[in-house]
């Protein structure tokens, strides 16, 4: 880092020196910063030792009325949060009842999906599904949030539940 720091601070007076041409006998050119017999000195354009790079312009554009017009606002950024049941829960129901609700922040129409180990199993405008007859095992689940064209705009995060159910062969 030392040694960049001392090349940035050298390499303003090293710009600034005074170059020779000198060509030798055998036709070889030879340029240098020490005067000799046969050199000639080189007049060199001043170097810049900034670097730009194009900037995004971030002005407005006018309109052909003379009025600025104002950039176009940024894109709403949705958060699907499943909220019940949590992740890793044992849920005990007989009747393989399962309730699952969500929340979209910002609210927006649209259409909710509940997806049941991927496949789609109930839709709803509201992120609140209740399921019956929920097999035993283990299950993933997870709300999608779609808009009015159908656009997929959200996803909530897997959600891992595990139904237990009395089996039908203890009687």
């Amino acid at each position: 880092m030392r040694y960049l720091l001392l090349l940035f601070i050298t390499l303003p007076m090293i710009c600034h020196a005074t170059v020779y041409k000198r060509v030798l006998p055998n036709g070889q050119v030879v340029y240098t910063d020490k005067p000799g017999p046969q050199s000639a000195e080189v007049k060199l354009k001043p170097l810049s030792a900034t670097m730009s790079s194009p900037q995004p312009s971030l002005t407005t554009q006018s309109s052909a009325s003379g009025r600025n017009q104002t950039p176009p606002p940024p894109p709403k950024v949705y958060q699907l949060t499943l909220l019940s049941p949590t992740n890793d829960v044992t849920i005990r129901n007989n009747e393989g009842l399962l309730k699952v609700s969500g929340r979209l922040q910002p609210a927006s129409p649209g259409v909710f999906e509940l997806l049941l180990n991927g496949a789609i199993v109930d839709t709803q405008n509201q992120p609140h599904f209740t399921l019956t007859d929920t097999p035993r095992g283990s299950h993933r689940l997870q709300i999608q949030f779609k808009d009015k064209s159908g656009k997929l705009i959200a996803s909530s995060p897997i959600t891992t539940v595990h139904m237990h159910r009395a089996s039908v062969l203890n009687r």
